[in-house]
């Protein structure tokens, strides 16, 4: 018996399955995508250029990854989570995987407001705040290195009320020996996240 719908060979199939169950899900949930304001928890994927030193050498670095995060503006207290890859520049191989939960403050500046929605519910009108500093330190587990500390600021320059560009400074210090900092200019960019 021959299929009605066919897409050229049956080995693409599968494939054509998948595109069309994700474009699917994304079009159903597409007004859950949306974002409310600048509380609203933050998805940021990130790298950057750094150098890596111990007590013996120092070399070029790279950072790459990704976080999620809620860290409400003025409130001194939110977490991290990140998730992604440190390590020399020359010898990719040579670098490790890492994990870090952090304590996150952000600040704001800007136009503050309370407002409404259309159904009379209270909310922050934030539209005014384009710059977001924040501060973080935590743990950090280098899965082929061992346990660290790391520790950073930097801003969110809000692009709408969906997004940003993040530029930050980190740095991952290894007790383990040698004692070994990680330091890194970060740059990521940042998708508020529907609560």
């Amino acid at each position: 018996m021959r299929s009605i719908l066919t897409f050229g060979s049956p080995s693409r199939l599968p494939h054509v399955s998948i595109r069309l169950a994700v474009s699917a899900i994304l079009v159903t949930n597409a007004s859950a995508l949306r974002a409310q304001d600048a509380f609203s928890p933050k998805f940021t994927a990130f790298a950057g250029a750094g150098i890596n030193t111990t007590q013996q050498n120092s070399r070029g670095a790279i950072q790459a990854g990704a976080s999620f995060e809620e860290a409400p503006p003025g409130s001194w207290g939110g977490f991290s989570f990140e998730g992604g890859y440190l390590g020399p520049w020359a010898h990719i191989r040579a670098g490790s995987a890492f994990t870090s939960l952090d304590y996150m403050a952000a600040w704001s500046f800007g136009q503050k407001a309370k407002g409404q929605t259309r159904d009379g519910t209270p909310m922050w009108a934030d539209r005014g705040w384009k710059l977001l500093p924040f501060a973080s330190a935590g743990y950090t587990r280098l899965f082929g290195t061992g346990n660290a500390v790391n520790f950073g600021g930097g801003f969110d320059y809000r692009l709408s009320h969906t997004r940003a560009i993040r530029a930050e400074i980190r740095d991952y210090y290894s007790f383990s020996t040698p004692h070994q900092h990680n330091v890194a200019l970060r740059i990521g960019l940042v998708f508020y996240i529907s609560d």
